[in-house]
């Protein structure tokens, strides 16, 4: 029998069914502890989390997410209903469901209701330099990486594919879903930081293999130089860099082009477009640190780091 299940926005209830309400935990209290192959003790409970969503949904016709508390993260999973929710990063959501475990990987399944309460908060990806149980179902970044073998990113594979990258040190499995917008575009070029949410796809006890990040669309990958994503990289000047959050982008074409800037989370912070050679960008409103340029133009789309310092 398909499962019932709550979806509230606001006072709208558009399917009910009586549900006794399950006891309310953090979600570290349904991951933690574990035994010796990695297993959590909580197996089976029927749990009620509340949570910010991270990330899309990556299962079609079902749903499959992150949700995130101030103690951590898990899995969220229904094989062949959406149950009507649109999945939208950010949302802040209770559900109601039963912990189980997949592929190494804990998860919250057999969901009953599920509650949307608007905007939650989202937090910084932790800058990690090994993949292990901590970053499962976390938002990550490793840096400076580079594609070992480009001919991985295949853009198929029916449930997606691996990629394997370094970092010089150690290696990291990049695992892209088909629903993210990544898996059809080209393989990054030369060296590159990535956020995404750290997985894992082990089959066997003790489950302590296949570790892996899996970015959430493409402004994830954050590349060190412009042009990467392209093969005609479009010629162009960004100063100053680093500079107040005021700068000036000089291309070599006048173009239709879009201008817009994502922190580090992937959020856009500034959009504009325009037909000029000269780019004026205001963002003196935003705090200092890294953020991610990009620049499109026609169908092509470039990206490069700038710092605002303040």
């Amino acid at each position: 029998m398909k499962n019932a299940i709550y979806l509230l926005i606001g006072l709208s209830v558009l399917c009910q069914k009586a549900i006794a309400q399950a006891p309310t935990y953090n979600i570290i209290q349904l991951t933690q502890p574990q035994n010796s192959n990695n297993v959590p003790d909580s197996l089976g409970v029927h749990a009620r989390i509340t949570g910010t969503v991270y990330g899309i949904n990556v299962k079609a016709g079902g749903l499959e997410f992150t949700l995130h508390d101030a103690t951590g993260g898990i899995e969220v999973f229904s094989s062949t209903d959406d149950f009507g929710y649109t999945v939208n990063e950010g949302d802040s959501l209770i559900i109601q469901g039963v912990v189980a475990f997949y592929d190494g990987v804990t998860e919250f399944q057999s969901l009953d209701t599920l509650i949307n309460l608007g905007t939650g908060t989202t937090h910084q990806p932790v800058v990690v330099n090994a993949l292990n149980e901590s970053t499962e179902s976390e938002l990550i970044r490793i840096n400076n990486l580079v594609i070992l073998s480009p001919a991985q990113w295949v853009g198929s594979g029916g449930t997606g594919f691996n990629c394997i990258a370094t970092d010089g040190v150690s290696n990291y499995t990049i695992f892209v879903y088909p629903l993210v917008d990544l898996y059809t575009m080209p393989a990054p070029t030369g060296t590159f930081d990535l956020i995404g949410i750290g997985s894992q796809h082990c089959t066997a006890p003790p489950y302590n293999t296949a570790y892996s990040i899996t970015p959430r669309y493409h402004q994830d990958v954050i590349e060190h130089s412009t042009g990467v994503m392209q093969t005609d990289a479009e010629n162009f000047k960004v100063y100053p860099n680093p500079g107040n959050g005021r700068f000036t982008i000089a291309f070599d074409n006048s173009n239709q082009y879009s201008i817009k800037l994502y922190d580090v989370t992937g959020k856009i912070m500034y959009a504009s477009s325009q037909n000029s050679r000269l780019f004026n960008i205001d963002a003196g409103n935003l705090n200092s640190g890294i953020y991610v340029l990009e620049v499109q133009a026609s169908e092509n789309i470039y990206r490069q780091n700038i710092s605002i310092q303040k």
